[in-house]
């Protein structure tokens, strides 16, 4: 990094640095939207009585900055402007996921449905065909705010979260519930360590090597949980925890608009950029520019209140002929029953885990009540228990009760003994051979009784970033050779190969904070097993496998441009 962007982002940082002691909550993005982001760049200029090229904030701009962040401030801290406040529509886009084991699932239900009949062999051949169907990406639908709405969802999620540990601390339940929250400090092995995935699984795993593996493992998922969650619900939970009658008009402002939202499709939005190009995008719905849809729409896209009132304007006018002329809405605001909150904005985590209060403190009681252990992770459920058929059936009938008081419209995936692919799984710990050859999942890891070892979907997935990574800089590279020869400047020998320093940082042992360190740093401290190591053994030389096919593909290129 020059000397001059190393000014530059010093000073950037110091200023967001300000905005964050006045506003805890705070977090500068420069994501495009339909109102402009809080921008430090134009308060940032060089510095003219200097020969070299350095950047200052002016007196004058310092003013500026200081008006704009106390304007925030006291804005967000006005219940009666929040009360007033008119939310602008979210964005909404697909995080796209790879289906991982997608050949050997298809291979497995191939070969059941040749083993089974009736309804299970209906139901697995019903799981093939949606499995093709759908191929190998999965779709997570997000929608996110525009900058003013991001920051009030993110100040109310903060008032709120505290509100909320001091209910769920009342009711005895701050060490089931696992997923957003600031969890305090484990101490495992004399030593104090920050709660995550592995002390959350030991703690699990700890529970059934106590029971001398004579128990149940039951492991639920609520299918699209988010998409689900009932609204009158949420509505007296969310009372409950302010611990009021009803909701203050500031709070039903937010309730209204994560409950009624409207959203966009960020590819509407992109042909409405592009729509008066030369060669502008020929379908509304593009497929091809979905991966770089989002560089296709400028940071600063409306400046002004008026600029979205013309969008709004010629897409009345452009779908006029569709349901969605006045935006695409939250379906399940028009039934009978509403449900529905989006997924993505910053309050919606916590929404979801004070939605779900009742439900916790029932399996609590249940749990306490057979003799078990309970947690619950969002939306995945992990239900310890002893081996007991009655015990077993119990839980079973009452987790689906207890999902259908929450809601009536949420549903438990349901537990297949013929499926090893069901998202809901019963495990039996007392079937030594099965449970090795089907160990139990939980937050990213297998048990199988004895040992615990990573994901290799995780592992798989990691090593998938670490190749992108390198054909990104690989690309970036032979741009950069083009230039210089372009330009006629000399091409050195290090200028011929990839900048490795930034590549081990992120992807191997030798970073400080990654995924690699993470595993062998938590897996030697939490579950002090050396599996990890032995997992992940390949990793590095693949990693420099990749590098060393880089080279040789740059040095082609030298040699061609001379």
């Amino acid at each position: 990094m020059s000397k001059k962007q190393n000014n530059y982002n010093k000073l950037k940082s110091n200023l967001t640095q300000q905005v964050s002691e006045k506003i805890p909550t705070f977090n500068l993005k420069s994501f495009a939207h339909f109102d402009r982001p809080f921008s430090f760049g134009r308060y940032i200029t060089k510095d003219k009585s200097s020969t070299k090229t350095k950047y200052v904030i002016t007196p004058a701009s310092q003013k500026k900055i200081k008006h704009q962040i106390d304007s925030l401030h006291s804005f967000l801290n006005s219940p009666e402007k929040i009360a007033k406040h008119a939310f602008y529509p979210f964005i909404a886009f697909d995080i796209k996921e790879r289906r991982s084991n997608l050949i050997n699932k298809i291979k497995y239900y191939k070969r059941k449905q040749l083993e089974l009949s009736g309804i299970e062999k209906d139901k697995c051949i019903e799981a093939l065909d949606n499995l093709k169907k759908k191929g190998i990406i999965k779709k997570r639908p997000i929608r996110y705010a525009s900058h003013i709405d991001g920051y009030i969802y993110a100040h109310y999620a903060s008032l709120l979260s505290e509100k909320y540990e001091k209910r769920i601390q009342e009711l005895d339940l701050g060490d089931v519930i696992l997923a957003y929250r600031k969890l305090p400090p484990v101490k495992i092995n004399d030593k104090e360590i920050s709660p995550n995935n592995c002390t959350m699984a030991r703690d699990v795993f700890e529970e059934i090597k106590k029971s001398g593996n004579n128990c149940y493992a039951l492991a639920f998922d609520i299918h699209s949980f988010y998409d689900y969650i009932d609204h009158k619900n949420l509505y007296a939970e969310w009372a409950k925890v302010l611990e009021a009658d009803k909701l203050p008009d500031d709070h039903l402002n937010i309730y209204k608009s994560l409950t009624k939202y409207c959203y966009i499709d960020m590819k509407e939005v992109c042909y409405y950029v592009n729509k008066d190009k030369k060669k502008p995008c020929l379908q509304v719905n593009c497929v091809k520019c979905n991966k770089k849809i989002y560089k296709k729409i400028p940071k600063i896209l409306f400046k002004n209140a008026e600029n979205f009132r013309s969008f709004k304007d010629w897409y009345k006018k452009f779908y006029k002929d569709t349901e969605h002329k006045k935006f695409h809405r939250n379906e399940g605001f028009y039934a009978p029953k509403p449900y529905g909150i989006p997924q993505g904005s910053a309050m919606s985590a916590l929404l979801s885990n004070i939605y779900m209060i009742p439900f916790d403190s029932a399996m609590k009681r249940l749990a306490e009540d057979v003799g078990g252990l309970y947690r619950r992770y969002c939306d995945d459920i992990m239900f310890i228990c002893p081996h007991d058929e009655d015990i077993k059936e119990k839980i079973i009938d009452k987790i689906k009760e207890y999902i259908y008081e929450r809601g009536e419209n949420l549903e438990i995936h349901p537990i297949e003994k013929w499926d090893n692919y069901s998202k809901s799984q019963c495990y039996d710990f007392t079937d030594a051979t099965k449970i090795k050859q089907q160990p139990l999942q939980y937050l990213g890891f297998y048990f199988d009784g004895e040992k615990v070892r990573i994901r290799e979907g995780s592992l798989a997935r990691y090593l998938r970033k670490s190749r992108r990574a390198v054909s990104a800089m690989k690309l970036n590279a032979k741009q950069k050779l083009k230039n210089m020869h372009k330009q006629k400047i000399q091409i050195q020998e290090k200028q011929k190969k990839l900048y490795r320093h930034h590549l081990y940082e992120q992807y191997t042992h030798l970073g400080k904070r990654n995924f690699i360190t993470y595993a062998y740093r938590t897996f030697d401290t939490v579950f002090n097993t050396s599996v990890i190591k032995q997992q992940i053994n390949n990793h590095f030389k693949r990693l420099n496998d990749y590098i060393k096919k880089a080279d040789e593909e740059l040095a082609s290129l030298c040699n061609s441009l001379n």
